[in-house]
């Protein structure tokens, strides 16, 4: 079975503002887990953006998977808020059977896919409520809990006083504009018709041959 490594740099960059780079520690077990990976299991690549496909070329560090690929870099949400949607993107893009995993999570021993699921999970993280919600915090409620928190009615009422305001003087400005303009307008235009014989006409007359074409 294939497997991946994902690391989207840009929620370190966002965080840190500074060049990325890994600690020495991760760069250990990032090594380890994929040389292991590779030894017990089968193929496994690094799925990231270009920043960290130029980190890894320059420490030398491509070398331990058997390919890198970059194509995270278009990876438009808030990194900030969720972190971890490289994962999601770059697991999107693989075909299955594949076998995503941690950097620093290591598979000593070689994998029986037969007694595997269509979706199978083997390393547990904590939902510590710090980062992650209760799944009591999610219900309907909050709306109505909301709505008693602010002010509508005045919200309400400035919205409709900056619509009507900003309606009103358009109307006005645009009136004036157009008025102006169709003032500055010349009456009297000249087309040429067949070829041959030139016309004018203005709003007021009749359209009739002003000049023939000899």
């Amino acid at each position: 079975m294939d497997a991946i490594h994902i690391n989207w740099t840009k929620p370190f960059r966002n965080r840190f503002n500074a060049p990325y780079e890994v600690e020495d520690f991760e760069i250990l077990t990032t090594i380890l887990s994929a040389l292991k990976w590779r030894e017990k299991n089968g193929n496994i690549k690094m799925v990231t953006d270009s920043v960290g496909a130029q980190y890894y070329k320059k420490t030398g560090l491509d070398v331990i998977w058997n390919s890198v690929e970059n194509i995270l870099d278009n990876v438009d949400v808030n990194s900030n808020a969720f972190w971890a949607a490289g994962k999601i993107f770059a697991l999107k893009e693989q075909n299955a059977p594949v076998a995503m995993i941690d950097t620093d999570f290591i598979v000593w021993e070689k994998i029986d896919e037969e007694k595997l699921a269509d979706v199978s999970v083997i390393h547990f993280e904590n939902l510590y409520p710090d980062v992650y919600p209760p799944k009591e915090f999610f219900h309907m409620d909050n709306y109505e809990t909301i709505m008693q928190k602010i002010p509508f009615p005045r919200y309400f009422f400035n919205t409709f006083k900056l619509t009507v305001s900003i309606t009103a003087l358009q109307v006005i400005t645009c009136s004036m504009a157009a008025f102006s303009f169709s003032k500055s307008i010349q009456m009297e235009l000249f087309v040429i018709v067949s070829g041959n014989e030139i016309l004018s006409f203005d709003k007021n007359r009749p359209l009739r041959s002003k000049n023939k074409i000899s």
